[in-house]
This record gives C-alpha cells, sequence and structure tokens, in this order.
C-alpha cells in the first residue's frame, strides 16, 4: 500500500503511483478519495474528476508557522521608525511588481513603477506604463475590499488591475467574449511546452469561474487552504488570452494581505519565481488526468512558497533592523564625544541612514525636511555639513526624475564612525 501522509517534499502523487504501482493504482487513488478522516472534497471538475485534497498533518503544520511568522513580522514590523516602514514598504512594493510582470515575460524598471507610484500620487493625468497594477498594488496596505464573488468582479478586476493606463496586453489578446475569451487557448511552461489547455468555450469559463469563487467563501475551509485552491483554479481555468498569472498572483496577494500582515502582498511573487520549477511542476501533476482531481500537491507546494515568503521577509526586515540600531547606537556615542555632532546633524543622519537600508532610491529634499521636521533651509546646512564628510563620498546625490534624491554610502559611514570612536 501507498503511504499518503508523509512530509511536503515526499507527498507521491498519484501519477507517480500510476508508474511505479500500477497494480495499486485504482486502489491509492479510492483511498485517498474516500478517506472519512483527512480527503476534502470541492464541488470543482479537472477534466472528469471531482477535486480533492488529503488534509496531511503537513498542511496544516505550515500554516500554523505561518500564523507564527505573522506575529513575529508584526512586532518587527511596528517597532520600526516611520520612515524605516514607508521605505520599506515602497521598496516591497516596486519589487513585487518588476519581478510579477518580469514572470510574465515583461519588461518593466524600479524607477518605471516608481515614476507610476508618483504620478498617481500627483493625480497626473498623463498615463504611464504600469498605472493599473502599481494602483491596485498600492490600496493593499490599506487593506480597503475588492469584490470577488461572481465572474463580473473578476473581469472588473481584470480591466482595472491590466488595461488601465498604458497597458501592456497586446490588441489580439484583449478579451473578446462576454467577460472572458471566446476561443481556446494553451497554456506553456518557461520551456514553451504545453502544460495544460484553458476552459473552453465561455460558457463553461464562467460556470468554472463562479465555483472556484465559491470555494474562497466556503467557511470550513482554512483560509490559506483557500487561496492556494483558487490560485491553482484559476490557472486551471485561465479565463484570459493573457494576464493570467498576473492576476492570479495579484488576487493572492490581495487575500493573504486580509490574512496576515499586509506587507505580505509585497513578498509573494519572488519565491514562485525562485521557485518557478518546482510551481509548474504542481500545476502540471494536477493537470495530468491520472491525478484524478488530487490537488494535494498544489497545495503542499503552495504552503511551502508562502513559508518561504512570509520567513524571507521577516530575516529582510530584522537584518536591517539590527543594523539601524547598530547605527543609531554609534551615532549617540558619537554625538556625546564630538561637540560637532549636534542633534540636527544627528537626527539628519538617522533619516537618511533608515531610507538607504530599507530603501535603494533615497530621499527627495522636501520629503527630507518634512521627516526631519525643520525648514528647507536648516536642511540644506546640514546636507552641506554631510557632503565634506569622507571626502564628499558619504553623501550620495542621485536624479530621480525631475528631483534630486539623498541617500548615504553605507561603507563610509562605518568608516567614518570607526575613525571617530578610535580619536
Amino acid at each position: 500500500m501507498i503511504e499518503a501522509e508523509v512530509d511536503p517534499m515526499s507527498y507521491i502523487p498519484l501519477t507517480k503511483v500510476y508508474y511505479q504501482s500500477p497494480d495499486e493504482y485504482e486502489e491509492e487513488w479510492r483511498r485517498r478519495r474516500e478517506n472519512p478522516f483527512s480527503s476534502y472534497h470541492i464541488p470543482f471538475q479537472i477534466g472528469e474528476y471531482p477535486v480533492f485534497f488529503l488534509q496531511l498533518p503537513e498542511l496544516y503544520q505550515s500554516i500554523i508557522e505561518l500564523h507564527r511568522l505573522d506575529q513575529k513580522i508584526h512586532l518587527l514590523y511596528f517597532g520600526l521608525p516611520k520612515m524605516a516602514i514607508q521605505n520599506f514598504t515602497l521598496h516591497s512594493l516596486i519589487g513585487e511588481i518588476v519581478i510579477t510582470n518580469q514572470f510574465e515575460g515583461v519588461s518593466s524598471s524600479r524607477r518605471e513603477v516608481r515614476e507610476s507610484l508618483e504620478n498617481l500620487r500627483q493625480k497626473q493625468r498623463a498615463q504611464k506604463r504600469f498605472d493599473g497594477i502599481v494602483s491596485k498594488y498600492r490600496m493593499l496596505m490599506t487593506r480597503k475590499e475588492i469584490p470577488l464573488e461572481t465572474p463580473e468582479d473578476i473581469r472588473h478586476l481584470y480591466d482595472e488591475l491590466l488595461l488601465e493606463g498604458k497597458s501592456e496586453i497586446e490588441p489580439e489578446n484583449l478579451p473578446d467574449g462576454t467577460l472572458f475569451r471566446k476561443e481556446s487557448v494553451s497554456v506553456t511552461d518557461s520551456f514553451d511546452r504545453e502544460i495544460h489547455r484553458g476552459l473552453y468555450p465561455e460558457e463553461q469559463i464562467i460556470q468554472a469561474m463562479r465555483e472556484a469563487l465559491a470555494v474562497l467563501k466556503d467557511p470550513q475551509l482554512n483560509p490559506v487552504l483557500a487561496i492556494g485552491l483558487f490560485h491553482y483554479l484559476f490557472g486551471y481555468i485561465h479565463p484570459f488570452y493573457d494576464g493570467n498569472g498576473r492576476m492570479s498572483r495579484f488576487i493572492s496577494s490581495y487575500l493573504l494581505a486580509r490574512e496576515f500582515h499586509p506587507i505580505v502582498a509585497y513578498r509573494i511573487s519572488y519565491p514562485i519565481f525562485q521557485n518557478r520549477k518546482i510551481y509548474e511542476e504542481a500545476f502540471r501533476i494536477c493537470n495530468n488526468p491520472r491525478s484524478r482531481g488530487d490537488v494535494t500537491p498544489f497545495l503542499l507546494m503552495f504552503t511551502n512558497i508562502i513559508t518561504q515568503a512570509m520567513q524571507g521577509l521577516y530575516e529582510a526586515l530584522e537584518r536591517r533592523a539590527a543594523r539601524m540600531n547598530h547605527y543609531h547606537k554609534r551615532l549617540q556615542e558619537a554625538q556625546e564625544s564630538f561637540a560637532d555632532w549636534d542633534e540636527n546633524l544627528r537626527d539628519c543622519l538617522f533619516i537618511l541612514i533608515q531610507v538607504s537600508l530599507f530603501s535603494e532610491d533615497g530621499i527627495n529634499r522636501q520629503e527630507l525636511a518634512e521627516a526631519c521636521e525643520y525648514s528647507v533651509s536648516t536642511l540644506m546646512k546640514q546636507l552641506n555639513r554631510l557632503s565634506e564628510l569622507q571626502d564628499g563620498k558619504l553623501l550620495i546625490r542621485e536624479q530621480v526624475g525631475r528631483e534630486k534624491h539623498y541617500r548615504l554610502d553605507l561603507n563610509q559611514l562605518d568608516q567614518l564612525l570607526q575613525c571617530l570612536a578610535q580619536e
């Protein structure tokens, strides 16, 4: 008998059982599907077979770990100064959009995304690339509700996410049905190999989308598992010609931001991109007719990737927070030891340290003056003093769009503080 309750990385898919133990295949499928204690059934068909998954202990152990990480992220995040929080959030948001685009072969630079953010903040009329996706991801931190009740809601979200502004969807790939696509479409992996054909015709797509959305409202289903299931079902349905991946990742980010700290929403695409082969293989396994509706492999993969995302988020915050606290202590020592290091200079330095640790684009003059809570003229005096340190190498000035941004060379700061400590 094939053992199903094993660790996530060695769970044996039914596709492998079919080849490794063909005499046991039929019995093993029935054993898994009809297990009254661990089999959970979903009213959705994969081919001719209803969907089910095994409620393995490993799945719930992963969910417990996710909530433990969430508590640690909350404590660390809200213990940071305001400037650090603002810059890390912006840094993560930009990175998430760049990676989710890159996953689909859409080129976008961090600067382009930042310019779109600035364009939206100032409510300018000129449209930028990615205005739709930037606007939607930006709102995730507010936990503003996005309707996900009907297929019409999915189409409305698609229009706002991918068609607003200067859309990257080619005209021939725009939805041409009542809500979704009219024609058949092939889904390929990163090697351009077909791994699936999306549902067809549109009537079937609409009905399947209703069933997939119902999974999100199942009161007996753990929210994390519901999110993973919907992520898989959306990919299986493949309702659009283009943009399905960005849609499913955004919806997962939105739903995870409501279950955990919202910053988690900006850390999903990178671990998926890093584990792309495993991600695509999980789709391929569950789409295979010989899996007979068993989506357990996908849920094991999905919960593992979300755990990686949250662990990576926590470690990134912890690493930056430790360095920030180190510099804060060294600055206090410098102020106590040297008369030239007055409070204004220390405050300006500490803001710039936060910017340099938690972002990479620096801060403009007006934002820096507001953060330091003094006038622009007072700020310029401090910047002039900083520009004289380390032979002018400490303060970095860069042109970002129409404005000059400031940050520090932290290696130069380390050398400066070391020299001061030795005097």
